[in-house]
């Protein structure tokens, strides 16, 4: 998803995944941070390694390493979706969120 030779701040996945974590005010009421869940993907053969080998967008990577955003593979993500989204959202409650990119 990544587009070789533009910086992050000019790709549209960091920029949303950004706006997404602000605070903002839009007629005299304020938003809170959305929660971060990071599904992956199988390849092609059903595998996952390319996830751990695979750099993420920076502001993705910050918030996995402060416990804001919840990582989880489609295989354990389709096993209990419920439990997933719960725990996004404890995280959100829980952590201050990374919103600069």
């Amino acid at each position: 998803m990544k587009e070789e030779g533009k910086e992050e701040k000019d790709q549209w996945i960091p920029c949303e995944v950004s706006y997404s974590l602000r605070r903002t005010t839009r007629d005299g009421r304020q938003s809170q941070p959305n929660a971060l869940l990071c599904v992956a993907l199988p390849d092609r053969s059903g595998g996952y390694s390319y996830e751990n080998k695979m750099p993420h967008f920076d502001i993705i990577q910050r918030n996995k390493d402060i416990g804001y955003a919840k990582f989880v593979n489609w295989n354990e993500f389709i096993n209990d979706i419920q439990r997933y989204i719960n725990e996004a959202y404890k995280n959100q409650k829980s952590v201050a969120p990374v919103v600069q990119i």
